[in-house]
């Protein structure tokens, strides 16, 4: 019998990404965040936690790549690594056009794994980012999260009556800040004008 976990995630594969046609950039060449990214030691659980935890889309399903050329050259693995690859939509509107943002998850097993950040994610590591999402619900997510097993840097700030935040540890060493505010009265997101 197949995991519920696994029959959960394939339930929401079939989750459509409509890729913006056309978008112009702007001066610089940008059109917007296309995805971020994230090495993990163990993919399934990475895209469990995020599709069943988080609930965001999983738009490719965990895909075993082999030795990719263009990745190992990208990556400057020197054409030694195999990969095994998914990519999540994150919850929310559109960046640019009608895009959503991915976490695209690589698993490189034929390298070694660096575990520096996540022994000790909280570091201020040259280079390191983060990802941050709004919630409604502080306190349920972070309910949600302790049940998952994530580990926390602090307890939830709340900087006043309406603003809280708090930065978790995903499974990976992965920063994520979990931040409430509230959605004013008609509050539309308008891009910049180019």
């Amino acid at each position: 019998a197949e995991p519920q976990a696994e029959r959960g995630l394939r339930a929401q594969i079939n989750v459509s990404v409509k890729h913006p046609i056309p978008v112009e950039a702007n001066e610089h060449g940008l059109y917007g965040l296309e995805h971020t990214h994230v090495i993990t030691g163990d993919i399934e659980k990475a895209v469990d936690f995020y599709v069943n935890v988080m609930g965001f889309d999983l738009t490719s399903p965990i895909r075993d790549i082999g030795q990719d050329g263009p990745m190992n050259e990208m990556l400057g693995f020197g054409g030694k690594a195999s990969f095994r690859t998914a990519m999540i939509a994150i919850p929310g509107g559109a960046t640019y056009g009608r895009h959503r943002v991915g976490i695209e998850f690589w698993e490189v097993p034929s390298v070694p794994l660096d575990k520096t950040l996540y022994n000790a994610p909280a570091m201020n590591l040259q280079g390191k980012g983060y990802n941050a999402y709004r919630v409604n619900d502080l306190e349920a997510v972070v309910a949600k999260l302790r049940e998952a097993g994530l580990r926390f840097v602090s307890k939830p700030v709340y900087l006043n009556s309406e603003v809280s935040g708090i930065y978790a540890i995903d499974h990976d060493g992965q920063l994520l800040e979990i931040d409430q505010f509230p959605t004013r009265a008609n509050e539309v997101y308008e891009g910049p004008s180019n």
